[in-house]
Parts: C-alpha cells; structure tokens; sequence
C-alpha cells in the first residue's frame, strides 16, 4: 500500500473479534464433531473415512479463511486520510480512501445487550457529495477511535484556511495574536497595508 508524501500511520484499527466469533465456533464444532464421531465413520469404511477427513478439512479451512479475514480487514487512519482494507474471502478484496476533507459526518452507533457490555461500537461516516456512508464494525474502543477521527478532521480542517467560517477565523486569530503576542500581531498588520 502507497502512502503520501508526509504521510503518517497514527493507528491501525481491527474489526473486533465479536465479528468472527460464530465462524470460528463452527469451524471448531466441524472439527471437534468429526473426531467425535471418528470410530463411527471409520466403520464404515472408505466412505466414513472420506467423510471425516472431508469435515476435518471444511473445518480448518472454514477456520483458516476466518483468520485470514479478521487479521486483513482494517481500518488505517493517518495524519491526512482514512484507508478502509477490507477482506470479505480469501479471493475478494476492496480498499476505499478517504480524505479528511470528504468527510462530512463521523458517527458511532453502540446497539445491542453484547456490544454494549464488550464496549463495541460500529463506526459510521458519511461524505459531503456522496449519500453512501461507509460502515466499520465492530470495534473496540469506539469512543476513542471517533473521538480521534474528530481530532484529525478538525486539525486538517483548520490547516485549509479558505473552507473556514468567519468564527473559525475569529478564533484562530485569537489563538495567534495568545501565541505571539499583540506587539507582533500589530507589526504585521501594519505590514501587510
């Protein structure tokens, strides 16, 4: 995957292993079933044999691909963008970026008794010219993760001072004139006329 110039991984964020839970307990339920039953179907000759190692191999690869997917699929937030990596199977893959800029609403939605008690949410976005909103779910530690993505939308967003609003204006020349002081303030707006 190609960065930009100056561009800084800040966190890596996977989807919970809530996601993957009933697809790993099946996975095992194959396995531990086959070896359960494996003086049965050994008895019946090659054809119980052929069935316990057809199970046996479903299972681990059923369990494989699960692993795969949990540990590829990830949400990677950087100092100028989001990157969305998603695995859906072994074969199908898809990437979305997006900048700090597109982004017209972060949200967080934390439903249901398990989420809730895990403290896992389901980070929503949505963008300024699109109606389709990107979904990430679930995630542990939702509340920071959104409260981060505010952070850096925000500080991208003061960076561009022509997409500012007249109070965003106000307030960042209030927060230069606290930095260097009134005397340099003056100094340079006698320069500029």
């Amino acid at each position: 995957m190609e960065f930009q110039h100056n561009e800084k991984i800040i966190k890596v964020v996977y989807r919970s292993w809530l996601a993957y839970f009933l697809a790993i307990f099946f996975a095992l339920l194959l396995v531990v079933a086959a070896c359960f039953f494996i003086v049965p179907l050994f008895n019946f000759g090659w054809w119980g044999k052929a069935i316990f190692w057809l199970v046996i191999v479903l299972g681990v690869f059923l369990g494989l691909r699960t692993i795969i997917v949990a540990f590829t699929s990830r949400l990677i937030i950087t100092n100028q963008r989001l990157i969305f990596y998603w695995r859906q199977g072994l074969f199908n893959q898809s990437i979305v970026k997006i900048d700090f800029e597109q982004i017209k609403n972060i949200s967080l939605v934390v439903k249901g008794f398990l989420t809730t008690i895990f403290k896992f949410g389901v980070l929503t976005i949505s963008l300024n010219n699109q109606p389709e909103i990107i979904n990430f779910s679930p995630i542990s530690q939702p509340y920071q993760i959104q409260e981060l993505l505010l952070q850096l939308q925000s500080k991208k967003r003061k960076a561009n001072v022509e997409e500012m609003d007249d109070y965003e204006l106000i307030d960042l020349a209030r927060q230069i004139r606290h930095r260097l002081g009134r005397d340099v303030l003056r100094r340079v707006a006698d320069e500029q006329e």
